[in-house]
């Protein structure tokens, strides 16, 4: 993945400090560890559902960005339930400060936002929130810029942890050290650069020679003004000079989505998607990275607890000892023949000391039986043992009969699950599965999910229903998909109607959809639609020819007592479908 660099960050400063230029901070939020939100308002050419800048200082991916609100629900992490000390503190600073500059510090990944508010005693100050985006040494520190002491920072850095720079509450700032051996391309002439790449070993590549030797360019940036220059010293001086003044940039990820760039006609950014402005592009790229490693390591998580719990249930299914009708028989039937042989007295009035079994013959065909007995009871007790015995079996395979049902009902419902959990999209989907997954047992902690908006009066409830998508047909249809088992369970429950209409993969682990129809015959169209958000959203996803069950939510019950989106159904059609990815993601996206 390609970390952010000073030339783009310098580009993203300039850009912020057009659109929050004057802009009042409203709220201060600290959701998780790494996470940071500052709510702006006013700005004379921000947009109105542009507000909310998010900073996260994951090492692993460190960026900053100004987004929509939409976005605290569905990327931030909800991990504290209280707002921490340092969100109180900045809370204390921020609040109702105008922003009057964004900069950043030369040839370095570090981007500041300069406030300026009035203390308690109605003294104007100048606050700084110092982001340094840089891998594992990102960082936030907030200092006052007129007495250069820090206020607070994210992660503190004592004297054993770096000799260079110690950073707590109360002392000093300093900027980060700059990097031995690098120079501004600012500070060096076109002639200098000649003779600097002139020194380059010829095992080195070009691109690794410059990121040793200049500060501010990513190699990726390096790479591509190279590319353009083709190789000519004073061509590639002019280009790298051309970026880092930030003029007519043309931002963009490659197809494959695994780098961006900001130079025009890069071969590696063509047929890639174009963005109006590098904050769009961070969002766009850092956003979507983030939101894919962290839906990753979920899904991963969830799959592992579903199989840790799967081989429980195979393990339980094994110990399952099958009890026989057979079996019953015989128990029955040696019990009556103990008393029909003590009733004729083919035996003694008492069973002989000592002695653990008795010889008679088989009542239907003369052969020789061999019967276990307690010599310790009389016959007729020794009987009713084995009249209880085959009572107890009965009662063991009606056990069984219900065991193995109740067995095969959880193997159903965690291959739903696991399907579920492998294509879900976003992590607002994941959470839902892990509701589902904690009321079912297979998970020890349900997060709590975000509700959403309170529904008006005659709307339906699926907005505000997690594990439920919310989709329109091409025909002007409202079509819901269940994404999690309470969201399927839903969508066959209190929000169909008898005449909507119903559908599912056939007898394969899938997502319930619903065609909120009302009296209105379906159209052919609109019947193909949902039909394949069923097959898509299935575990037939790769497959062809895909039979999907569909029929009146009035022929739809839900099993009683049965896992969340269990039911049974009449009177279906069947419909066979082959995926088609375009379909499901103009569908999606509408």
């Amino acid at each position: 993945m390609q970390q952010l660099d000073a030339v783009t960050l310098k580009a993203l400063a300039a850009e912020l400090q057009t659109l929050l230029g004057n802009a009042k901070v409203s709220k201060v939020q600290h959701p998780s560890p790494h996470e940071f939100l500052i709510t702006f308002w006013g700005g004379p050419l921000r947009s109105d559902n542009l507000n909310l800048f998010y900073i996260q200082l994951n090492p692993e991916a460190p960026f900053c960005v100004l987004t929509q609100p939409k976005h605290r629900q569905e990327t931030v992490l909800h991990t504290f339930a209280k707002p921490t000390a340092l969100c109180m503190l900045l809370r204390k600073h921020l609040q109702g400060a105008s922003l009057i500059q964004v900069r950043t510090q030369p040839g370095e990944r570090v981007i500041d936002l300069v406030f300026e508010n009035f203390n308690e005693l109605g003294n104007q100050v100048r606050l700084v929130l110092s982001l340094e985006l840089m891998g594992k040494h990102s960082n936030m520190i907030f200092y006052d810029e007129l007495q250069g002491a820090i206020l607070a920072v994210a992660h503190g850095v004592s004297e054993t942890m770096s000799s260079h720079r110690e950073l707590a509450a109360g002392l000093p700032y300093a900027p980060p050290p700059k990097p031995a051996g690098k120079r501004l391309l600012s500070e060096i002439t076109s002639a200098e650069f000649k003779a600097l790449l002139a020194q380059k070993p010829a095992e080195e590549s070009t691109p690794h020679f410059l990121n040793a030797h200049l500060a501010g360019f990513g190699l990726r940036m390096l790479e591509d003004a190279l590319t353009l220059s083709d190789g000519e010293p004073l061509a590639l001086y002019r280009q790298l000079d051309a970026l880092e003044d930030g003029a007519a940039l043309a931002p963009a990820i490659a197809p494959n989505g695994q780098r961006f760039g900001l130079l025009k006609r890069v071969p590696a950014l063509e047929g890639g998607l174009r963005f109006e402005s590098v904050n769009a592009l961070v969002g766009a790229y850092f956003i979507g990275h983030l939101n894919a490693s962290r839906i990753g390591r979920k899904s991963e998580q969830l799959l592992l607890k579903l199989d840790q719990h799967e081989k429980k249930r195979l393990r339980r299914e094994k110990e399952l000892v099958p009890i026989t009708d057979a079996e019953i028989e015989r128990l029955q039937a040696t019990g009556d023949r103990l008393l029909s042989a003590f009733s004729a007295k083919e035996v003694p009035a008492q069973p002989l000391s000592g002695k653990g079994t008795v010889a008679l013959t088989h009542y239907e065909d003369g052969s020789a039986w061999v019967i276990e007995i307690d010599a310790a009871h009389s016959w007729v007790e020794n009987a009713q043992l084995y009249y209880r015995r085959a009572k107890k079996a009965k009662a063991r395979k009606d056990a069984y009969q219900q065991m193995a049902e109740a067995l095969n009902a959880e193997g159903d419902y965690l291959a739903s699950l696991k399907q579920l959990v492998t294509q879900a999209e976003t992590l607002a989907d994941l959470d839902a599965l892990e509701v589902d997954m904690a009321a079912a047992g297979f998970a020890k902690k349900a997060p709590k999910l975000l509700e959403g908006k309170k529904k008006k009066a005659g709307e339906p409830e699926a907005k505000e229903l997690s594990g439920v998508s919310r989709l329109r047909s091409s025909d002007g249809l409202e079509i819901l998909l269940g994404k999690s088992g309470q969201g399927n369970d839903a969508i066959v429950g209190k929000l169909s109607r008898s005449d909507d209409w119903w559908l599912h993969v056939h007898q394969m682990p899938g997502s319930h959809v619903l065609i909120r129809a009302g009296k209105e015959p379906v159209p052919d169209q609109t019947l193909l639609e949902a039909a394949s958000l069923a097959v898509y959203y299935s575990s037939a996803r790769s497959s062809l020819n895909v039979p999907v069950v569909y029929t009146q939510c009035k022929h739809v019950r839900k099993i009683p007592q049965s896992y969340p989106g269990h039911v049974n159904y009449r009177e279906e059609q069947t419909v066979f479908i082959s995926p088609d990815a375009a379909l499901i993601e103009k569908l999606m996206g509408g």
